[in-house]
C-alpha cells in the first residue's frame, strides 16, 4: 500500500495534464448505421483536446504523440497502431481533424514498449482508473451531463482511485473537466 501511495503522490506532484478519451462502444452502434472506429474516434478527440491545451499555452509550445506499442495477437488483419498511423499522417497532412486545425503537433506518432516510458506507465495507471469509473458509474456520468461542473462532480459515484487523478486533467476556463480533460463519446 506504501508504494501505491508514493505512485499517486509522485503523479499529483508532477508538472502534468491529463486528457482521456472514453468511447461507449454499445453506445454507438445504437446511435449511429456506420459508427466510426473507436480507436480513430478516441485519437481525434485526444488530438483536439491536446491541439488545444498546446494552443492556450502561455508560451508557444509543440508537442510529438508518444503512444503505447501493444502486442497484438498474430492474424488482426489490421492492428491498432496502423489504423493510428494512417489517420494521423492524414491530420498532419490535412492540417486539422474533421472538426478542429492541428497546428502544434508536429512529427508522426511514436510508438515506445510501457516499460520504457515512465510517462506511458503513468498513462496507462491512469487509464485503468478511468476505465473503472465508466464501468462503475458510467450510466451516472450519462444522467448527470447536464448538470454544472459542481454539483456533476458531488452527485455521482466516483471511482478512489480515479478521484486521486482527477485534478490533473484539464479544464475548461470555467473550470470545466468534462468535454475538455475528458471527452466522452458519445455525449447523451
Amino acid at each position: 500500500m506504501e508504494a501505491i501511495e508514493h505512485l499517486y503522490k509522485i503523479i499529483d506532484d508532477a508538472p502534468m495534464i491529463l486528457f482521456a478519451s472514453v468511447i461507449d462502444k454499445r453506445q454507438m452502434t445504437t446511435k449511429y448505421v456506420l459508427p466510426d472506429s473507436a480507436t480513430t474516434l478516441a485519437y481525434k478527440h485526444l488530438l483536439e483536446r491536446i491541439e488545444k491545451f498546446l494552443k492556450n499555452s502561455t508560451e508557444n509550445h509543440f508537442g510529438i504523440i508518444i503512444h503505447d506499442l501493444i502486442q497484438e495477437a498474430t492474424g488482426n488483419s489490421r492492428s491498432y497502431q496502423r489504423e493510428i498511423i494512417e489517420y494521423h499522417e492524414q491530420v498532419l497532412h490535412r492540417g486539422r481533424t474533421d472538426e478542429a486545425l492541428i497546428e502544434h503537433i508536429v512529427e508522426g506518432v511514436h510508438f515506445v514498449e510501457t516499460d520504457q516510458s515512465n510517462f506511458l506507465q503513468v498513462a496507462d495507471l491512469v487509464a485503468y482508473n478511468i476505465y473503472r469509473q465508466f464501468t462503475d458509474s458510467g450510466d451516472q456520468w450519462d444522467s448527470c451531463f447536464k448538470m454544472n461542473e459542481v454539483e456533476f462532480w458531488r452527485t455521482i459515484s466516483t471511482y478512489s482511485y480515479f478521484k486521486r487523478v482527477l485534478n490533473k486533467f484539464d479544464r475548461s476556463e470555467m473550470k470545466r473537466i468534462r468535454g475538455y480533460g475528458i471527452k466522452k463519446f458519445p455525449e447523451v
